[in-house]
């Protein structure tokens, strides 16, 4: 009876070597992603901890849906995320459904008047919809970025000379561009 013990532990044991081997050995999650998947994964992180810090309150699975947008139409544009990020929080704090005075609408605050050949197709109620609202925002503010740089683009988006507003969106993008290198 002794024999059969020894010989039933030694191959438990030897059962959860190979099973410990096979599990240490077996490659991660992470190493199966392409470098495109690795790239979206670290971007959107950094925009989602952005959005995180400027809009704590805000409603996390809102959050990831805005996020995934900024990341998809900032790449498509190729635009900084984060400088998107930043003139969403300056034009409407993260707040959907926001209004201004000119009639400006959504998280971007689009005007519709102002660009009629962009937001063809759309009703001024898509324009609230996060997808329409950041894409149209993106290639706008893209547009503007080829006619000059960050701070006149800034200046076109907002549509004058508002030395606050681009400051205000500039000093935004600098705290969470040095907050990402901290």
């Amino acid at each position: 009876m002794k024999f059969r013990w020894k010989i039933f532990l030694t191959s438990i044991g030897i059962a959860g070597l190979i099973g410990m081997g096979m599990y240490f050995s077996a490659p991660t999650a992470d190493a199966s992603l392409s470098p495109q998947q690795k790239e979206r994964i670290i971007i959107t992180n950094e925009v989602s901890n952005a959005v995180k810090r400027l809009c704590p309150s805000l409603d996390p699975g809102v959050r990831d849906i805005i996020v995934d947008n900024i990341y998809t139409y900032s790449t498509h544009y190729t635009l900084d995320p984060i400088l998107v990020v930043s003139i969403i929080y300056r034009e409407s704090g993260f707040r959907l459904m926001s209004v201004s005075s000119a009639n400006c609408v959504g998280l971007m605050q689009i005007n519709p008047s102002a660009h009629q050949e962009k937001i063809k197709g759309f009703t001024r109620d898509e324009l609230f919809y996060i997808e329409n609202n950041i894409r149209v925002g993106c290639q706008i503010l893209k547009e503007y970025y080829t006619k000059g740089k960050t701070r006149d683009a800034l200046r076109r988006y907002v549509g004058g000379n508002h030395p606050s507003y681009v400051n205000d969106v500039l000093s935004t993008y600098a705290v969470l561009k040095l907050e990402k290198e901290g």
